[in-house]
């Protein structure tokens, strides 16, 4: 193999993996409607910490009150465009849900189990996840 010519390429994308008392998983639906889990993409020199704190604020106008200090969950899928991002889920609390809606979040909706998917348009990091995990 010639290790000079291999594309190893990913975007790092840090994602809130927040769960609710019945044991869905959080997820915003966006402005142009898809569907994806709250967080995005670490700039560089910053911790997934300060990612999430960022994105969750950005996208949500919340503050997160807990945010576990290693990942959960760490998988690779595709953008929309078809490049390889790398998924890393920090399991986080937020103290409500009461968000400002924005272009990267103007809904937010639990999924439990796979039906619940029915009829989203979602990230293929979303699919891929209840895969993983339903």
């Amino acid at each position: 193999m010639d290790w000079n010519n291999w594309d190893c390429t990913y975007r790092v994308s840090i994602k809130a993996f927040i769960v609710n008392d019945l044991g869905g998983f959080l997820i915003v639906r966006e402005d142009n409607g898809l569907w994806d889990l709250p967080g995005g993409g670490l700039d560089r020199g910053e911790s997934p910490k300060d990612c999430i704190y960022r994105e969750i604020n950005e996208e949500m106008g919340l503050k997160p009150i807990k945010i576990e200090p290693r990942p959960m969950l760490l998988f690779s899928s595709n953008n929309p465009k078809g490049e390889p991002i790398v998924n890393v889920l920090y399991e986080t609390q937020l103290a409500h849900l009461d968000f400002t809606s924005t272009t990267e979040c103007r809904e937010l909706k639990f999924i439990h189990k796979k039906a619940d998917l029915h009829g989203l348009t979602t990230y293929q990091n979303v699919l891929d996840l209840v895969e993983m995990i339903f």
